[in-house]
Formats: C-alpha cells, sequence, structure tokens
C-alpha cells in the first residue's frame, strides 16, 4: 500500500528525505512512502485538498499554525495508537514546549520532528575584529535606546558600531544587523520584550494595541531601519535583483543575521569567511525571554484509511536513527533534546575539521529552543492578526509612525474582533430551505428565458426547426449548467459563514451589512478606490494605445507583418512571467528603467528625468522606488499594461481592414484633409469595436489581480489592494469563503451596473454600419 506524504521541503533537502523514504521501505516492504512536496502557501494547499476529499496521509505540521487544521478535525488525535507514550516514540525526552504547541484542546496531533527557533544570531567574525568588538558571549540586552557605557554588552550599541558609512554618503556599505525577513525582526522584539497586544491567545477577547509599551517598540524597530540605517530594507540589498539578506551577509555588507537553524547547512557550504552564532539578546527590562520560532511535526489526515501504516512512517522518521541522520547532514535540530546535545549528532564531532566543525557555539540551540513560544490563535483571529501583520511592514518601511499605525488599529480592530465572535456563536446553515430556493431560482431562470417562446405562435416547420436548434445548443447548455451551478451556490453561500470545510453557519445579510459597514472594516472601500483609480487611468491609455498602435501597423510599408507579430507577442505572456520581468526592469538600484533615468552615476540619465521625478516625489537624491512606493506602484503597474495593448491592437486592425476604401475616396473627394477624414470617417467606423474595448477593458480593470498578487501582495500601505486581491486574501488565505462569496456578487452588481451604464451611453456615439436613425 502508498502513504502519501506531503511536506513543504525542496531542493536538496529532498535527498537526505528520499534516503530515510528508501531504508524505511526496505524495513517495512509492504508500504510505500510516496512524497508530495508542495510550494508556497503550504497549509492552504493542505487545507484545500482536505476540502476536496484528496489529503494526504501523512503531512508536516507547522507548530505556529498546526491549530488550524485540528482546530476543524482534519487530523487524527494520536492517543488512539497504544504505543504513544512507548519508548520508540519518547515523548518525555522531547522539547516540552514543542510537545505542548502540536497539543490542542487536551490531546496530541503531531509528533514533533525538527525544532528551530528563529532567533538565532548569526555573526562575522572579521567585522567584529575590525570593529574591536568582542564576540557575543549570551551576556549582552536590548532596550530601546543606545546604551554606549555598557559597549558590547549592548545590542543596540554593537549593531550601531558595525554599521559603516563613507563620508558624505547617507547609505551605509555595511551594515551591523539585518532580519531574514522583516516581520521576524518585529516578531522577535515583542516576543523577547513580553508585550501584550491582546488579552489571551486562546480565545482572545480585548486588544492592547496601542499601549505605550507596544508602541515604543514598534517605533524602535522602525526607527533601526528608516532612521538610524543600522538595518537594511529589502530595497537596500535590491531584493528585486535576486539578491537576499542572507546574500549581503555571506558577501560581508551585513555583519550580524538573524534567523534559524535551518541556514546552518548553506552557511557550512556556502559562507567563506570565519562565522558563529550567538542567541538573540534578552530584553534589558523583562523578566521573560521568550523567542519565535519554527520546526515541524507530523501528523495524519483523519481521510487515511491505512492510519496504522501512517503511524509507522512517523514513528520511524521521527525517530532517533532518522533524525540523527538528517541532523548529520545538517538538515534539522532533531527534537529529541538528547541528540541535540550529542556531539557528532547536531553538534559538531570533536575532530570535526574546516566547516563542519562551526559553528563553535552550536550549543547555545538547546537552551534557545527552550525559549521558544508558539503565539497560536484561534482560527476566527486570522483577519485581526493579517492586519497587524499588514502593519509590521507599513511602520517598517516608515509609510506610518508607529503611534499612528496602532492607533488606527485599536480603534478599528476591537468591531471586527466582537464581529469575529459573533461569528463563532451563530447558529447552523438551514440546507433546507437554501435547496429549496436555490431550485426555485433555476426554475424562474428557465421560466424567464423559455416562456415568452412558448406564447408565440409557430408553424410545424418553425416547431421542428426550433427542436433541432435546442438538440444543437445542448453541449453549450450542458456548459452553462456547470457555470449557473456555482453562480447559485455562491449566491447562497454569500448568506453563511463557511470555510468550506466545517459546517456553514447562518449569518443572513451579515457579510454583506459587514463589507459595507466602514466601521467594521474599510477594506471595501479601499480596494475599490485604488481599483477604480487603476481603472480610471488603465483603461483609457489601453484602448488609446491599441487604437494608435493599430493605426501605425495599417499602414502599407515594408516589414509590417514583422511589426505585428512582434507588438502583438508580449500579450501572450502570462501574468506571472510578465510582473516577474517587471519586477526586474523595475528594481530600485539595478532596474533598467532607473538606469535610463538616473545613468550609471546616479545623477544623469535621460534628460535627467530621474533627479527630476524624485524632487516631485518628495524623495530627492533616491532612485524611484517604483514597486516599493505607495505614489508610483499604480502608474507602474499601467506601464506594465501598456506594454500588453498588442493583444487589443489585433481587433482594432481587423476593424481599420474592414472599412470600405470608398468612404476615403468620398471624403478626399469633398476636400476633407487627413485629421478629419481620420475624424468623420474613422472614428465613427471604429466607434463598435472601442465600445468593445471600453467594455471588455472596464470589466478587466475592475478584476485585475496578477501584478498586486506577485509583485506587492497588495502592498505597499494597501496602494495596490484590488477588489480581486481582496476577496482572493479572504477566500484562500483566510478560508472566509462565505465572505468572499459577498464580496463577488457586490463586484458583480458593481460591473454590472456600470456595464448596463456604458450600454445606455453607447447609443449616443456608437454607429452602426445599417442603422436607421
Amino acid at each position: 500500500m502508498t502513504i502519501r506524504y506531503a511536506c513543504a521541503t525542496t531542493g536538496d533537502n529532498l535527498k537526505e528525505l528520499r534516503k530515510q523514504v528508501a531504508e524505511f521501505e526496505a524495513i517495512h516492504p509492504n508500504i510505500r512512502i510516496k512524497v508530495e512536496p508542495i510550494v508556497d502557501t503550504y497549509e492552504n494547499k493542505l487545507l484545500a485538498s482536505y476540502a476536496a476529499n484528496d489529503a494526504p496521509d501523512v503531512a508536516n505540521m507547522n507548530p505556529n499554525r498546526f491549530r488550524m487544521f485540528a482546530g476543524r478535525g482534519a487530523l487524527v488525535p494520536l492517543s488512539t495508537f497504544s504505543d504513544l507514550n512507548g519508548p520508540d516514540v519518547d515523548l518525555a525526552g522531547r522539547y516540552p514546549n514543542y510537545i505542548k504547541a502540536f497539543t490542542y484542546e487536551n490531546k496530541l496531533y503531531a509528533i514533533p520532528r525538527d525544532v528551530a527557533c528563529s532567533a538565532y544570531i548569526y555573526y562575522n567574525k572579521r567585522l567584529f575584529r575590525e570593529a574591536k568588538i568582542p564576540y557575543p558571549d549570551g551576556t549582552w540586552t536590548w532596550d530601546t535606546n543606545t546604551r554606549p557605557e555598557l559597549r558590547e554588552h549592548d545590542f543596540v550599541w554593537v549593531m550601531s558600531e558595525l554599521t559603516k558609512r563613507r563620508p558624505g554618503e547617507a547609505r551605509p556599505f555595511q551594515y551591523g544587523f539585518a532580519p531574514s525577513w522583516p516581520q521576524l525582526w518585529m516578531e522577535t522584539l515583542l516576543l523577547s520584550s513580553n508585550v501584550r497586544m491582546w488579552d489571551n491567545d486562546d480565545h482572545p477577547t480585548k486588544l492592547f494595541l496601542d499601549r505605550p509599551m507596544n508602541v515604543e517598540v514598534f517605533q524602535f524597530a522602525a526607527d533601526c531601519i528608516n532612521h538610524n540605517h543600522w538595518i537594511p530594507s529589502n530595497n537596500d540589498v535590491s531584493m528585486g535583483a535576486g539578491s537576499s539578506m542572507q546574500d549581503e551577509f555571506r558577501k560581508g555588507k551585513i555583519a550580524m543575521i538573524e534567523s534559524g537553524a535551518w541556514e546552518i547547512k548553506d552557511m557550512r557550504e556556502k559562507m567563506r569567511e570565519d562565522w558563529d552564532i550567538a542567541p538573540f539578546p534578552r530584553f534589558a527590562r523583562g523578566t521573560t525571554a521568550s523567542l519565535p520560532g519554527e520546526g515541524n511535526g507530523l501528523a495524519i489526515f483523519s481521510t487515511c484509511q491505512h492510519k496504522s501504516e501512517a503511524w509507522e512512517w512517523i514513528k520511524f522518521f521521527c525517530g532517533p536513527k532518522s533524525l540523527a541522520a538528517m541532523a548529520r547532514a545538517g538538515e534539522s535540530q532533531p527534537s529529541l533534546r538528547k541528540l541535540s546535545q550529542t556531539p557528532g549528532v547536531w553538534l559538531p564531532a570533536p575532530d570535526a575539521t574546516g566547516a563542519a566543525r562551526l559553528p563553535e557555539h552550536l550549543g547555545i540551540t538547546d537552551e534557545a529552543v527552550l525559549r521558544v513560544r508558539h503565539v497560536q490563535t484561534p482560527d476566527w483571529f486570522s483577519g485581526i492578526a493579517n492586519d497587524l501583520g499588514g502593519n509590521y511592514y507599513s511602520v517598517l518601511a516608515g509609510e506610518h509612525t508607529a503611534k499612528e499605525a496602532l492607533t488606527n488599529l485599536q480603534r478599528d480592530e476591537p468591531g471586527k474582533l466582537a464581529l469575529a465572535l459573533r461569528r463563532v456563536d451563530a447558529p447552523p446553515y438551514p440546507f433546507a430551505p437554501a435547496v429549496v430556493v436555490g431550485v426555485l431560482l433555476v426554475l424562474a431562470l428557465v421560466a424567464w428565458i423559455y416562456l415568452p417562446e412558448r406564447r408565440k405562435k409557430r408553424t410545424r416547420s418553425e416547431r421542428a426547426e426550433g427542436r433541432s436548434a435546442y438538440l444543437f445548443l445542448i453541449p453549450w447548455l450542458v456548459g452553462l449548467a456547470f457555470t449557473i451551478g456555482p453562480m447559485i451556490y455562491s449566491l447562497l453561500l454569500s448568506f453563511a459563514d463557511s470555510d468550506i470545510i466545517q459546517t456553514p453557519r447562518w449569518r443572513g445579510i451579515g457579510n454583506y451589512a459587514d463589507a459595507l459597514n466602514p466601521a467594521i472594516d474599510d477594506t471595501l472601500y479601499v480596494s475599490l478606490k485604488q481599483t477604480f483609480i487603476y481603472a480610471v487611468l488603465s483603461m483609457p491609455l489601453g484602448v488609446a494605445s491599441a487604437f494608435l498602435l493599430a493605426l501605425l501597423l495599417n499602414q502599407k510599408v515594408k516589414g509590417v507583418p514583422l511589426f505585428r507579430a512582434l507588438y502583438y507577442m508580449p500579450s501572450l505572456a502570462s501574468a506571472v512571467a510578465m510582473s516577474l520581468i517587471w519586477m526586474r526592469l523595475f528594481d530600485k538600484d539595478h532596474g533598467a528603467i532607473n538606469y535610463l533615468l538616473y545613468g550609471a552615476d546616479g545623477k544623469s540619465g535621460f534628460l535627467h528625468l530621474g533627479p527630476l521625478i524624485s524632487n516631485f516625489l518628495g524623495t530627492p537624491g533616491d532612485p524611484i522606488n517604483w514597486i516599493g512606493s505607495a505614489k508610483t506602484v499604480i502608474p507602474a503597474f499601467i506601464i506594465m499594461g501598456m506594454w500588453g495593448a498588442g493583444g487589443g491592437t489585433i481587433m482594432f486592425l481587423a476593424g481599420l481592414q474592414g472599412i470600405e476604401p470608398s468612404y476615403y475616396e468620398a471624403a478626399t473627394l469633398d476636400g476633407a484633409s487627413n485629421w478629419r477624414r481620420f475624424r468623420n470617417v474613422t472614428v465613427p467606423m471604429m466607434t463598435p469595436y472601442l465600445f468593445f474595448s471600453t467594455i471588455t477593458g472596464v470589466i478587466g480593470a475592475l478584476q485585475v489581480f496578477g501584478q498586486s498578487f506577485v509583485m506587492t501582495g497588495g502592498g505597499p500601505d494597501r496602494a495596490t489592494l484590488f477588489y480581486v486581491v481582496w476577496l482572493y486574501q479572504k477566500a484562500f488565505g483566510e478560508l472566509r469563503m462565505g465572505y468572499a462569496s459577498a464580496l463577488a456578487w457586490i463586484l458583480f452588481v458593481i460591473i454590472l451596473l456600470i456595464t448596463v451604464l456604458q450600454f445606455g451611453i453607447a447609443r449616443k456615439w456608437v454607429y452602426y454600419e445599417g442603422d436607421l436613425k
């Protein structure tokens, strides 16, 4: 039999995993393990597969997000296996905080496999020596201000001293510190200082977002990046050009980097300088010292048909032999403490040489893992947690001060929390009446289409012809049924609170009322505003550029077929491919567009346009941050859209070639100039094509998704949080399918009203040849 095993492991890390699979299959010849790596949005894809009744048998679980599965009844409690507490599993020998993290309602659902504190400080020894700073010994602390009298015992002082600038340059050539990703820095400071953002992780009922200590920690985190420049931003290290914080650390441009144990293997292989690790400093004014952490545990899905065989795989893969093999390969720190403390397993062997002996102080990982605290909140709290995470980025990017961001959150989020608590207590969804309503809607639709035809008197031949027509229409009607059915289901679901896994709960018009009430959530109006701004700017420019391009390509000159093909080809590129290309072009430091505008020296460039635009944007001396600034990201997206104007050009070209030459000949005989022929012949004859392009352009612009999803994720500062991006986040990010369905129907009504309005106005300007007026 085959056991499907899902994991987020990819690349070279799969090699050691497949070795363990082969060893297990040799011991259990009747069991085959099918490894199914999942790339990106791992948990969401797992939940979707479970909802579709296609979940794997065993899957890796992250302790920070495991409750989204256990809380939905998707996992098997491991207490059903009699040997859970036996020596093969050895629960007592594993890190207790990870056992607790995988426990839900007093039941254990996953066996920890690897553990990982995310807050190890990797440091470059050469840069410490050059700055004449002793290596970290674990006694340092941090506070929200520099304490120079403590010297190397103050992390903030060390960070500032390791930051180096050349005379006359604002940007450092060497940064003192960097987190692997921006949110990690904020999460570490919040956990380390033990500030509380809400009253209880298991069941939050009150928020304390704008407490003075919270504001102080938030602002300190931002000032380290934007004011003191001790920490680089993503743009400072040119993420768009393919670099990363780890790359810059290995180049010696960053003195310290915060990351987890998963970096050790890469550091051993790629770091050419001498390096070591130290624990993240404790907060000077705190009594506890929690740290963020990741890790993995193996759990069995409730849909698994071979639970005993799946349990055998978990016992083997989480057992000491397999854990030791993964640890020796540098893949992961084992969840069994004894192995984590054993030289030659996780710790370097006494006779290790070269890179294998590094880091010298790997032993600090044991104590650091014990400091890990997993913040586990209910699934219904995810919307508030996502809003808070979005504000991490806005504050760290300098778009808002900590006081502004947290005050606004404290004003808006309690209403959302109260609403989330009400949704938990909502009554079950009335399925029987919903089915009746659905059937009635289908019958009403059929009657609306068919009954008017029944009233007409037809001859026998006309009736026979009608029956033949319906026979030919059967494939289309079948396809229509597959469209109408989901639409009606979506309409009924819009009155429910549903994640498509658990039993839906009845909300009535609550989803619509919440979406339209800015006191509860202003995102509807923000997303509509940004979507309409994009549509109003991009649609006319897109139609105009396609039309003008068609006029050029309609000329009878040599090589026109080649030019037509070249202009059309960009429209064939997928949204993802196009976004990845333009991310490189728009890169702040290494992009071709800024190179053209600013030149190699950053001051010249084409017509000196770059410095002029920077002055206009209020960032003199700084290159345009095309996709990292709320002021320029929508213009950047519009430029991207015009690059694909060739698709509309083909339609306009067909229309231009369909205009009778006699019209132009008559206008010429009347003495009309080129402009008058264009205005009085070309434009009127092309109005049906312009109208069609306007209709489809508006519909397409109001559903813009790909660029924002790939390039910005809705940021910066919600500038590209277009309506469909927000809908997607609600549906697949938070699994609020009922709310997302309501949003979809609101958008449908908006598009329908705009389309009806366009058809009404079209009577005044669209000319159809042959119309009698």
